[in-house]
């Protein structure tokens, strides 16, 4: 999957649409995109970037 997905939830949890739970929030991302499926290594430098 692109870099775009997570992107687009760094940018939601920004702006205080998503839960500080990273975890928590990408359950809720899931549910809004659910073509979210990001390469490890983008899920990592956002999880230590949360």
């Amino acid at each position: 999957m692109s870099r775009s997905a997570v992107i687009g939830m760094l940018f939601l949890h920004s702006k205080g649409l998503l839960p500080d739970d990273f975890y928590e929030a990408e359950n809720k991302y899931i549910e809004m995109y659910p073509a979210y499926e990001p390469n490890s290594g983008m899920r990592m430098y956002a999880l230590n970037n949360w």
